[in-house]
């Protein structure tokens, strides 16, 4: 009990505010060159950034159409930081600054405030980020597989880039372990953003029942976070311990679930 009281209270601290660094702190920092995507971004100079803990629908390649609401997220994206200056930060740091109490009143991300304890969008204070050191240390950020750096993004009015997108519906919560017992508590916060956008059938999550084809059941699996039709042959290579069935995509994401790359149970931008 005591346990859960302590990471109910991480993931309420989160909800007042996700990061506050101490001042005079090195921080990364970067400005952004182009937006590829709906959660990834190019510095001026300095590497790729993969917005930590969310997923974006897929672009089209090589002919392939894209996916439901792919051009949709990467145009927000490229509105909230195309051609700015931006703060990074990882999960670890995140939430070791906000077990430290190194938290601020915060706001409902678009200027205004909001309670504590609604889950709302919060910002930092703007003064908070202007006392960060100008020294950028990328290097000290995790990778993904591919090479890119895994960051939680912020702008210099203090608002959270990553959670944004999420509760816009522009973006899903999206489980990728850097290493750190934080990325779990970092996905937590996600997926409670998510069931938000869900209720109010924000952005991506608009009728999204009607657009997808495949029908279920589905099979999750606990380790990865993602969820495959129970047809899909990947599905059958989960192991026991850790299948978990789905009547439907609405139960797994729900769940804080998402969909694998393939399989597709994403459905593609229709006239592309």
């Amino acid at each position: 009990m005591l346990h859960a009281t302590h990471a109910l209270h991480v993931l309420l601290a989160l909800g007042i505010l996700l990061l506050t660094l101490p001042l005079g702190a090195d921080a990364a920092h970067g400005v952004v060159h182009f937006v590829p995507d709906g959660d990834t971004v190019v510095l001026e100079g300095s590497g790729t950034v993969r917005l930590a803990g969310i997923d974006s629908p897929e672009m089209g390649r090589d002919g392939t159409p894209d996916q439901h609401f792919a051009e949709a997220a990467r145009t927000r994206l490229a509105e909230l930081v195309g051609g700015r200056q931006i703060v990074l930060a990882s999960a670890e740091q995140v939430v070791r600054m906000v077990q430290a109490g190194s938290v601020v009143t915060g706001s409902n991300g678009r200027g205004g405030p909001s309670a504590s304890s609604d889950f709302s969008l919060h910002a930092i204070s703007p003064g908070k980020l202007s006392g960060l050191g100008e020294k950028g240390l990328l290097s000290d950020l995790p990778r993904d597989r591919y090479g890119r750096f895994l960051a939680v993004i912020l702008l210099p009015d203090g608002r959270n880039v990553n959670e944004l997108l999420v509760r816009e519906g522009a973006a899903m919560a999206y489980f990728v372990s850097d290493g750190s017992d934080a990325a779990r508590t970092v996905h937590d916060r996600m997926v409670t953003l998510q069931r938000q956008a869900m209720r109010e059938k924000l952005g991506m999550w608009a009728g999204l029942a009607d657009k997808i084809t495949i029908a279920g059941p589905f099979i999750g699996n606990r380790r990865s976070m993602r969820f495959f039709p129970a047809a899909c042959a990947d599905a059958g290579r989960i192991s026991p311990k850790n299948r978990v069935a789905f009547r439907n995509v609405e139960e797994a994401f729900e769940a804080g679930y998402s969909p694998a790359r393939h399989c597709g149970v994403w459905p593609l931008s229709p006239g592309r």
